[in-house]
């Protein structure tokens, strides 16, 4: 389980991202305070949902219910037939009444309770803001299940980390930029929200330095596309040195530099 210490770190990307959306669309509204309040309590209760499913080790819990055999039969159906499916879901739904009250409830009863109200809290503050944001939810919060589908997979990695950079660092900046009114991010923000979240991935899986570069670049790729030259400048300017310093691999507080080069990114939108 994360500390204290480390939860808090683990939120300052996210609202960071969180802020850098909102820099980006100030040129054309800010939002209210309260959205903000509102905005950073859904980029919380996310966070919360991802630690509660990706770092919890569920193997021992799927061990103990794979090899569990008892518990008294729920009561069945009218005209429930021996050997029939309504049968056997009688019995393995009292197996698992069981399991939960013996095993599972005690070892993961208030981080299940705790995860299952910050994905309800999620969508009723998404729900409150604005569809946009229900939508970029219901993402946020879909996203880490696929990881655990694919834990033990040859996907599994790649899933892993493209999780990390959306729900880190992708989804928040969006949902920053949504939160003026709803509005919805433009081509070159969301190419730019990609390409940061694929570097953030990078960074915080393993690290990655391939995706780490290739995020980065695609980032800066798309600001020169679009003609945002001075953003496109300075956000060289925070990854050169990376990337010279770190050949071959990954430079120590290379996540703060990429969220100082998605900060003045935002900034030069309105420019």
């Amino acid at each position: 389980m994360l500390t204290p210490l480390s939860r808090a770190a683990r939120l300052a990307a996210p609202a960071a991202a969180l802020g850098c959306g909102v820099i980006a669309m100030a040129g054309r509204a800010l939002p209210t305070a309260l959205a903000l309040a509102l905005g950073l309590a859904c980029v919380a209760a996310w966070q919360f949902w991802r630690a509660a499913l990706i770092d919890t080790d569920w193997a021992p819990l799927r061990a103990r219910w794979r090899d569990w055999q008892t518990g008294e039969p729920l009561p069945r159906l009218p005209y429930t037939e021996a050997g029939s499916g309504a049968e056997a879901l009688s019995v393995t739904g009292g197996k698992f009444r069981a399991f939960v009250s013996a095993v599972a409830w005690p070892q993961v009863g208030a981080l299940v309770a705790g995860a299952a109200a910050a994905f309800g809290l999620a969508l009723l503050l998404a729900w409150a803001l604005n569809p946009l944001a229900l939508v970029l939810t219901v993402l946020a919060l879909f996203a880490p299940q696929l990881v655990l589908l694919a834990r033990g997979g040859r996907a599994a990695r790649t899933l892993a980390a493209l999780d990390m950079g959306a729900v880190e660092i992708s989804l928040p900046f969006w949902l920053g930029i949504a939160l003026s009114g709803g509005a919805a991010p433009t081509l070159v923000q969301l190419a730019l929200g990609v390409g940061v979240g694929v570097a953030w991935a990078g960074l915080r899986s393993g690290p990655w330095p391939l995706l780490w570069q290739g995020g980065t670049a695609l980032g800066v790729a798309t600001l020169v596309a679009a003609r945002h030259t001075v953003g496109a400048f300075l956000f060289t300017l925070c990854w050169l040195p990376q990337v010279i310093g770190g050949l071959g691999g990954v430079t120590r507080g290379a996540g703060r530099w990429l969220l100082l080069g998605l900060l003045v990114a935002a900034f030069a939108f309105q420019i």
